[in-house]
């Protein structure tokens, strides 16, 4: 949460080894400061956090709590002890080291602050969503302009150390320059041309302390900003994101720090009537990528669904639909017909509302507060409406109380408008994780289910539903009830033959999940099938790429 973040790091100039960072904290603590120092359940509740180290960094100490809201912090140049918030009522400033604090009158008209700088501690200059604010009287008193600007929400401002007049102000509309001391600007994106910055929902901006035609800035692509209000950025599908640099006053741009990519990345899937479309999801807050040409290049679809992807899948037929499961309060399903562009969702509150058979293990106190998490994901073969979904019961002492415990199933036939419970027969109460659903494509009326302890307490084994996923039955014979099984293929043109990869190694089975023999030891993680040749799978697994001819017989 925005509240435990990380707002800043920043360090004295005049004395290097001390170092300053706070928790942000939340909003209601602009009533009251009640500042004290505390030692632990730091979580930034009950306001911002300031911590100070004296050794480089090394070591901190909470110097505050309970401060104003911390978006962003900034020392005074000439000396360690002077320490200014920038908070969302204004400007507070400490004198001894950020055990104590006043709000600055001079400030008190400003809007939310996102940046504070300064080279001499008396000129300073703060970004603010209604634009670039100047003081020359070491912040007491303060002027703001947003002439020339290309957004009057300013994200990030600098000015150049060795030509004092020249500021740059990253927008959320593009770059701002200015040569007369932050006065006036000129945008400097170029937008649209062929040499200037191909995207302008911009956020990070550093300048070169000796050129003042040096500058380089960044996209900001995640779903949330921690010095930001807690709300979708940037909604839509987003291209042209990156690192970009100027030499010459924002002239040209070109694009640098290609290796700075995205990692970790959970899910990927190809469009089955597009095949050189590819979606790919990313951990939290870096929402799921989109490629037109292979992966050659890249765009995001930003969503707050999207802030915490799970699994996807495309509605067979349409190229244009995609579903998605999540975890995040307001936005835990969504279906996008338009390739990501917009979404339409469900919050968790359709999937409470639809608990039937599990209403024991819904904590009701819970639910105002609460959320879902959805994983395993799958629509029909034959009908592009009924859709199948199910939660996972999370490890409180990872994750902390959830509103829902245990392992649901649920099921739409509407496309996911309206869901019901469907676990006749499913151990529904197992304190797993469902994390993969599969129907059979020879004949859908066969589904399956895999469970795991990913984000839970143990895997479940394997399930069937030989009735479109009414009704259940345990399907695991051979490997432990406990295993956890990450995921399923089924032969694309004979239903008698499954693979499984799971903790405990890979699996196949010959009588449609009957029964399952082990066939390599490794654990393994993912599996896939060549559709152009279905005897061949490949697995992902703890000691490599495993490819098997036979249809995961032999490895």
């Amino acid at each position: 949460p925005a509240a435990a973040s990380f707002s800043s790091v920043v360090v004295s100039l005049s004395e290097p080894e001390v170092v300053y960072t706070a928790q942000k904290g939340e909003d209601t603590q602009q009533q009251s400061y009640g500042y004290h120092a505390i030692t632990d359940g730091l979580m930034g509740r009950d306001g911002g956090i300031v911590y100070r180290s004296t050794d480089g960094g090394r070591t901190f100490e909470v110097v505050a709590s309970g401060t104003p809201v911390v978006n962003v912090l900034a020392v005074d140049p000439t000396t360690a002890e002077r320490l200014l918030i920038g908070s969302n009522d204004g400007i507070h400033e400490s004198v001894d080291g950020g055990r104590t604090y006043r709000a600055i009158p001079g400030a008190a008209g400003l809007s939310k602050i996102f940046d504070l700088r300064s080279h001499d501690g008396r000129t300073w200059y703060a970004a603010t969503e209604t634009g670039v604010a100047r003081s020359t009287d070491g912040g007491q008193t303060w002027q703001s302009s947003t002439t020339g600007l290309p957004s009057p929400l300013v994200q990030r401002v600098e000015a150049v150390r060795d030509a004092p007049n020249v500021v740059w102000a990253a927008t959320r509309r593009g770059v701002g320059r200015s040569t007369d001391g932050g006065e006036t600007f000129v945008d400097v994106s170029g937008f649209g041309s062929q040499t200037g910055l191909p995207a302008i929902n911009l956020d990070a901006l550093g300048v070169w302390p000796h050129d003042p035609d040096m500058a380089i800035v960044s996209t900001n692509s995640l779903v949330f900003s921690v010095r930001a209000a807690e709300q979708v950025e940037v909604q839509g599908q987003l291209f042209g994101q990156g690192i970009f640099k100027t030499e010459d006053a924002g002239l040209t741009w070109r694009q640098v720090a290609y290796e700075a990519a995205e990692t970790a990345f959970i899910e990927i899937q190809t469009n089955p009537l597009r095949p050189t479309e590819v979606w790919t999801g990313q951990q939290a807050s870096r929402g799921i990528f989109r490629s037109r040409d292979a992966g050659q290049s890249w765009s995001q679809s930003n969503t707050v669904l999207t802030h915490y992807p799970m699994k996807m899948a495309f509605v067979p037929g349409h190229p244009d639909r995609l579903v998605m499961t999540s975890k995040h309060s307001s936005e835990a399903f969504g279906v996008t017909t338009d390739s990501g562009v917009s979404w339409s969702t469900r919050s968790e509150l359709s999937f409470f509302d639809a608990v039937d058979m599990g209403r024991d293990l819904l904590n009701e106190q819970l639910i105002d507060s609460g959320n879902i998490h959805l994983h395993g994901l799958a629509i029909a073969p034959d009908d592009p409406n009924l859709i199948l979904v199910g939660s996972v019961h999370e490890d409180s002492s990872s994750f902390g109380s959830m509103a829902l415990s245990g392992t649901h199933i649920y099921r739409s036939t509407d496309g996911g408008s309206t869901w019901m419970e469907s676990m006749d027969g499913y151990d529904f109460q197992a304190e797993a994780a469902v994390h993969d659903i599969v129907f059979d494509p020879t004949n859908p009326d066969r589904v399956y289910v895999g469970t795991t302890d990913v984000e839970s307490v143990f895997g479940n084994g394997i399930w069937r539903s030989m009735d479109r996923g009414r009704s259940w039955e345990r399907s695991n014979a051979g490997m432990a009830d406990d295993t956890s099984v990450n995921e399923i293929v089924v032969h694309p043109t004979n239903g008698l033959l499954i693979v499984a990869a799971t903790d405990q190694g890979m699996y196949a089975s010959t009588d449609h999940g009957g029964s399952w023999t082990q066939t390599h030891a490794s654990a393994a993680w993912d599996a896939e099938v060549d559709v152009t040749n279905p005897g061949v799978v490949y697995a992902g697994t703890d000691t490599g790429v495993l490819l098997s001819k036979d249809f995961g017989q032999t490895w």
